[in-house]
């Protein structure tokens, strides 16, 4: 029974013993240069936006931002620098916008994917990713939420509705692209059907001890 006491006693001051990183993202540049105030605790500071502007409907039901419809951004100590993990909430004609500005601006771009099912309008959730001082990585994440911001009040100036970014473009009934132009640039062999062009760049790995190729989908 003595022992016992003795290891969990040992245990507890170890704990109590081991050290603490004085390195924190810095909150108020993240505040400054994002222009919104980071929820602080446990070493992460945290902007959240919720997506109010947005009439989410799923299965007829409407759904607010407590609900899943809040875009956040989240900076951890990562040595002497920081580390970033968010989720933007887009709709379809944000998202190309949002992606440019996180990648122009040193963000990964992690995941692009949907959590609903039968919503209106369709809602697409961006995952993104980084490294780096706080300033850079709130930056990034400032010119990520302007150009979301951009497109969402040219979409309320046009009534609600998305910008036609394809107006005034004719397309042809059927495809003539040459692929011999393009297996000169990306060096390879086209798969050419109907005027398209499909190439396929096989990788390989095992899986279950076994060897997968492009034909188990292991290819770009």
């Amino acid at each position: 029974m003595t022992g016992r006491i003795y290891v969990i006693g040992a245990l507890a001051v170890l704990s109590l013993a081991r050290p603490i990183s004085a390195t924190e993202p810095d909150g108020d540049a993240i505040a400054r240069v994002t222009g919104r105030t980071p929820e602080i605790a446990g070493g992460v500071a945290k902007v959240s936006v919720p997506r109010a502007d947005l009439a989410v409907r799923v299965d007829g039901v409407p759904i607010v931002p407590f609900q899943g419809l809040t875009t956040w951004a989240a900076f951890t100590a990562a040595g002497s620098a920081s580390m970033l993990m968010g989720d933007f909430v887009l709709t379809e004609d944000e998202v190309g916008p949002a992606m440019s500005a996180a990648l122009d601006n040193g963000l990964e771009v992690t995941a692009l994917h949907n959590h609903f099912t039968r919503d209106e309008p369709r809602v697409t959730f961006m995952h993104i990713g980084g490294h780096g001082p706080s300033e850079r990585l709130a930056a990034g994440v400032k010119a990520t939420l302007d150009a979301v911001d951009r497109v969402s009040r040219e979409r309320a100036a046009n009534g609600g509705k998305p910008l036609a970014r394809h107006a005034g473009r004719s397309f042809p009934a059927t495809s003539s692209i040459d692929a011999a132009v393009l297996e000169g640039i990306l060096g390879g062999t086209a798969q050419a059907k109907d005027g398209m062009a499909k190439f396929v760049f096989s990788r390989r790995t095992t899986m279950h001890g076994v060897e997968a190729e492009a034909a188990m989908g292991v290819n770009t």
